[in-house]
């Protein structure tokens, strides 16, 4: 089984040659005054542990806006295993992303096809 230790939205995310993860601004809401509107540059950002995380697996990445029942990010991430502990941390950085409407919106991470994980993003209106 895989466990998931974190899976977060942040301003910005990077991983060190040493592999530290370092995250800037983390969130679970955003707001804007009118919609659609374009967020410039987020990052989401997660470790996965377990004997399934291993080299070669794939690791899947979706944005889902929840109300309108449509995918805006759906990313496949091939795991290139650097340490041989079955842990994996990643970051996958959203440059440019179109919110069509207030509402829930899920970051969904799939393993081999199979859903691990789910970290929410609230998306409201502010006057």
């Amino acid at each position: 089984m895989t466990d998931t230790k974190f899976f977060l939205f942040c301003d910005a995310a990077a991983i060190t040659q040493d592999n530290k993860l370092i995250a800037h601004g983390i969130f679970d809401n955003l707001g804007a005054k009118q919609f659609p509107v374009v967020h410039p540059s987020m990052a989401a950002i997660f470790r996965i542990e377990g004997p399934e995380v291993v080299d070669g697996a794939e690791l899947t990445f979706r944005l889902r806006n929840v109300m309108a029942e449509k995918d805006l990010v759906d990313a496949k991430l091939p795991l290139s295993m650097t340490h041989a502990n079955n842990s994996f941390q990643g970051v996958v950085n959203l440059v440019a992303l179109q919110l069509e409407n207030a509402g829930e919106y899920h970051g969904i991470l799939l393993m081999n096809g199979k859903q691990i994980a789910v970290s929410k993003l609230i998306v409201g209106q502010v006057k």
